[in-house]
């Protein structure tokens, strides 16, 4: 575990000077737009199990009109197996966070969707995430196979977004943590719960491979 700068190091203090390649429409966050794009072809199964989300339709990211932004408070986990990448996606919400508005809070639940359900939650600030800026491991947060899948779980869950007030839930994992992802959407929008879920593919199993990954 990484915890300090004075314990880094050669090469991880260059991998926290990494500057990754951003796609365009990323250039200019208070700008961002979205395009919708043609509705997916979703099984009825699917369509049963997940009525209030399965005909959700893809968005495209796009350069748009300048909007202004309002103030997030987003949680974030890690979920399954480590895989390269985990702590960048945690940096570049944070940073993209307080870019759109420097009030925003990300919030980070430990050992994975255990976490979430316990409530078990620390603030992610700059000096927090910064020694774990680009290196390996879901070291900062730690992990979780715990899937999501009863009543209980998923009242616990609504209680500890609603405790943290949360805006925003993202979910950083592979096939399962996608999984939970998708089923929280399905509860949070059955039950009106105002917090949009983000599943984040992070996996070294390839199992997540599509027209869009």
């Amino acid at each position: 575990m990484v915890q300090g700068d004075a314990n880094l190091n050669a090469l991880q203090k260059l991998r926290i000077t990494f500057q990754p390649d951003l796609p365009i429409a990323f250039e200019h966050l208070e700008s961002l737009g979205t395009e919708k794009l043609k509705p997916l072809e979703v099984s009825d199964e699917l369509k049963e199990l997940f009525p209030h989300t399965a005909s959700s339709v893809p968005l495209k990211l796009t350069k748009g009109s300048h909007q202004k932004r309002r103030t997030q408070r987003v949680g974030v986990l890690f979920s399954g197996g480590q895989a390269p990448g985990g702590h960048s996606v945690i940096a570049g919400l944070f940073d993209a966070l307080q870019k759109l508005r420097s009030e925003s809070v990300l919030i980070g639940f430990n050992g994975g969707p255990s976490g979430l359900i316990d409530g078990e939650a620390i603030i992610l600030d700059k000096d927090t995430i910064e020694p774990y800026r680009h290196q390996g491991g879901f070291d900062l947060l730690g992990s979780g196979r715990t899937k999501i899948e009863t009543e209980e779980q998923v009242k616990k869950s609504i209680e500890t977004v609603e405790r943290l007030n949360l805006s925003g839930l993202v979910i950083i994992g592979g096939d399962d943590s996608n999984t939970n992802a998708g089923y929280l959407a399905e509860q949070f929008a059955a039950k009106g719960i105002d917090c949009v879920v983000t599943g984040v593919p992070k996996t070294i199993d390839g199992d997540l491979k599509n027209q869009y990954i």
